[in-house]
């Protein structure tokens, strides 16, 4: 008996079971439509087989982990600021790292800002977690201390000159003290006082802090998100604060208190190193420290 091929085969039965049912066999074009008909059920009607997971989608980050109040930032589309990371804020608490970077306002969003860094989609972020930065504030001269942007992150310097309008910098908390020119980068000029921006030394205990201020926490007392060693965030009662200068340039063999793994110690200053930075001899064993402006201040009354 001649085997016939497959197609041909589905044909005949297919002719068959319309002939049984008094209807026209389909036409040899039709073939695929019937293939396709048979098919159908058995791909579609898999018992058991488990249904296809959707695509996850991203975490949204908590825009105030901290549960800040409310804080009023009139800033427009454009503004250039620095601020927590994304990254940063899922989990956040007090203790953890959190790391200025440049940012820049795209909208409102409700008590929000919604804010784009350098890299990534933007985000949604409280202004109790963001500095800004004045736009309408005096062009930094020569020699001015500057709160400045170096590597997307919020540095301190002074600046050394201006190279046909952009200026060249000295930082203070960057690996080395080198000169470096920027380009296209956040700059302004830093001033004295509890300010945004600005670092302080904190008294914890009996240990006294150095803290970089983020924004100030209004309520019964006033209090500031600050950040301490590694980024650590911290409350701190303003009570407890104690302003450092933006600009202290003390004299050889003067006392000082100087900042060394977070804290403000006691020492002398052995050298100089104009504008901004200080050798300082701390009172233990150990070689003199380089140390810069904003890191190194008058002892307080009763600190020595």
């Amino acid at each position: 008996m001649q085997r016939l091929p497959w197609p041909a085969a589905l044909l005949a039965l297919a002719g068959l079971v319309t002939a049984c049912r008094g209807e026209e066999a389909p036409p040899a074009g039709d073939a695929p439509s019937l293939l396709a008909s048979a098919v159908a059920p058995v791909t579609s009607s898999v018992v058991g087989a488990p249904p296809v997971p959707a695509a996850p989608r991203p975490a949204v980050a908590n825009p105030n982990p901290l549960k800040l109040p409310p804080r009023d930032l009139d800033l427009a589309a454009g503004a250039r600021v620095f601020a927590v990371p994304e990254a940063m804020l899922n989990g956040a608490r007090l203790g953890s790292t959190l790391v200025l970077h440049a940012a820049e306002v795209v909208s409102r969003d409700g008590d929000a800002l919604l804010l784009q860094t350098r890299q990534g989609a933007p985000y949604k972020l409280h202004p109790g977690y963001v500095i800004p930065v004045e736009a309408s504030a005096k062009r930094p001269g020569v020699g001015d201390p500057v709160i400045a942007e170096w590597a997307g992150v919020l540095r301190h310097g002074v600046l050394r000159a201006w190279k046909k309008d952009r200026p060249l910098v000295r930082f203070f908390d960057t690996s080395d003290t080198g000169d470096r020119l920027l380009d296209d980068a956040i700059l302004m000029r830093a001033q004295d006082g509890f300010r945004p921006g600005n670092h302080a030394a904190a008294r914890v205990g009996d240990d006294l802090v150095h803290v970089l201020l983020v924004s100030p926490v209004e309520g019964e007392s006033r209090r500031w998100l600050a950040l301490g060693l590694a980024g650590a965030a911290m409350l701190v009662e303003e009570i407890a604060l104690s302003a450092i200068p933006v600009r202290w340039e003390p004299k050889e063999e003067t006392a000082v208190l100087a900042e060394s793994l977070g804290k403000m110690r006691p020492g002398v200053v052995k050298a100089l190193d104009r504008p901004g930075l200080a050798s300082v001899k701390f009172d233990r064993a150990g070689r003199p420290s380089v140390v810069g402006w904003g890191f190194l201040m008058p002892p307080l009354r009763g600190s020595r």
